[in-house]
């Protein structure tokens, strides 16, 4: 019984008119003859173009920003987001969250839900969340009668 899928890759692979990589086992990398310095002196002579810098300077200062742009690139950066950590009963927590919930898109304010009673707000906003806690306190507390 014969796979049809590795003939279907063998069919694409030869069709394919794209040159192989030179990286690859099948083609030989180009040749390009070594760099030999004249025997008269060990490092070549540095002339130096209209901004006062060698060429053979401005090549190696390009290669060097490639280099160290090329590794952070490759480096995972780690966003760091400031904030105010929240600690509070369940009760108060559904309050935050009915806050933020009724804000439009754009100005929503956690940043992360740890758990119930948990969470990172954005910090430009402690103050409008300390202003409705006690506005709703004031609210839902009444007087003892006497």
């Amino acid at each position: 019984m014969n796979n049809p899928i590795p003939s279907l890759l063998r069919i694409g692979l030869q069709d394919d008119p794209r040159p192989l990589p030179y990286k690859s086992r099948t083609q030989p990398k180009p040749y390009s003859p070594p760099l030999r310095l004249p025997k008269s002196r060990s490092q070549p002579r540095l002339r130096p173009n209209s901004e006062g810098h060698s060429d053979q300077s401005l090549r190696l200062r390009l290669k060097t920003q490639k280099f160290i742009s090329g590794l952070l690139d490759k480096i995972n950066m780690v966003n760091a987001i400031k904030g105010i950590f929240i600690s509070c009963d369940v009760p108060m927590a559904q309050f935050i969250v009915n806050l933020n919930n009724a804000m439009p898109a754009n100005e929503k304010f956690i940043v992360h839900m740890l758990d119930s009673t948990h969470m990172f707000v954005q910090p430009h906003v402690a103050e409008m969340i300390r202003s409705r806690i006690a506005e709703f306190r004031d609210q839902n507390s009444y007087d003892k009668p006497q």
